[in-house]
């Protein structure tokens, strides 16, 4: 699963949040804590991201703490 959103992410010029945002809960869910949150953070980089969004993110990194 990680390997194909990896492979989106490559593919996917315009940073869409959704990409990085399921790449940060794959990585959380096999507790890899460091590139879960490196995704988040690229998640957090969009710039079309709601607020909700931001909240969301922002609550799945401090849970990784």
């Amino acid at each position: 699963m990680i390997a194909s959103f990896k492979t989106a992410a490559q593919f996917d010029k315009a940073g869409v949040f959704a990409t990085d945002y399921r790449l940060g809960v794959a990585f959380e869910g096999k507790g890899d804590k460091p590139q879960a949150k490196l995704a988040y953070n690229r998640a957090l980089s969009w710039s079309k991201l709601t607020e909700k969004a931001r909240e969301e993110v922002t609550k799945r990194i401090a849970g990784l703490s």
